[in-house]
């Protein structure tokens, strides 16, 4: 089996790497039974095979094979393995628009199925009204906010984020159990590691129906932003980033025209 062979992993991310035991980490890493077959299984063939039936999720894929570029680096450094079969395994070419950004409908339809006072909808509206990433959202804590502003540094590009405590937000949170040290929390109070946040939150939108991710929130919000008329720079501001142009292409040709329009100041006149 791979986990009998591999004590530790070396190489692993840092949040994998605080796993307790390697099938814990070989689990977050979206190996599943794939964990379960002895090390000469993982040949080219298979790891291919293996990395495209994770094609649905682009990023579950990814960590897929990267966890195994560190195992069998670490296997070859040992003596278990004479070559490395992931060598020049590439990874998937994910589409041109990234993850998929939720619709208004989705959205209606998540929160008709996690109402205001669950951990699901707590989870959404901390994704939704702040704008984080999976790794930050499921971080963020009372730690996080001081005078109804949340202040936190991100955890992929260290750039520090400073932005109000929505009404929404706010609501949520004082209606919903929140965890210990975080608001978003497992079901025993303690934080998610960011790849369980993430699986965990895919089975929420599975259960209300919809195809949406946590990324796609984000995105979600960004769209409300350049709707609302949002500049680039506040954009960024919001997400900790310098790509709101990216965003522009998901926001409504019909609302930005006829925003633009209306800054003529002349009055509809159609039949």
């Amino acid at each position: 089996m791979v986990v009998a062979v591999v004590p530790r992993i070396p190489g692993l991310g840092r949040t994998q790497a605080r796993h307790a035991t390697p099938a814990r980490a070989l689990d977050a890493a979206g190996f599943g039974s794939a964990g379960n077959q002895p090390l000469e299984r993982f040949d080219r063939k298979f790891i291919i095979a293996s990395r495209d039936a994770r094609s649905a999720t682009p990023a579950l894929a990814r960590n897929f094979l990267n966890t195994l570029r560190a195992l069998f680096r670490w296997a070859l450094d040992v003596g278990h393995v004479d070559a490395d079969p992931t060598l020049n395994v590439k990874h998937l070419k994910q589409g041109a628009d990234g993850h998929h950004t939720w619709t208004v409908d989705e959205m209606a339809a998540y929160e008709a199925r996690w109402p205001t006072g669950t951990r699901e909808r707590l989870a959404y509206d901390v994704l939704l009204w702040t704008g984080l990433r999976r790794g930050d959202a499921s971080r963020l804590g009372p730690r996080h906010v001081q005078d109804g502003e949340i202040t936190i540094e991100t955890e992929k590009t260290g750039r520090v984020v400073s932005l109000p405590m929505l009404k929404p937000l706010a609501d949520s949170i004082a209606a919903s159990p929140t965890g210990k040290s975080t608001f978003i929390a497992t079901a025993a109070g303690e934080p998610f590691v960011k790849e369980g946040f993430g699986n965990w939150f895919a089975e929420c939108c599975q259960a209300a129906g919809v195809p949406g991710r946590a990324h796609g929130l984000r995105k979600a919000l960004a769209v409300k932003l350049v709707e609302a008329g949002g500049t680039d720079g506040e954009i960024e501001a919001v997400l900790g980033n310098e790509i709101a142009s990216l965003y522009r292409r998901k926001a409504s040709d019909k609302k930005l025209a006829a925003s633009a329009l209306a800054r003529l100041g002349i009055s509809g006149s159609g039949p």
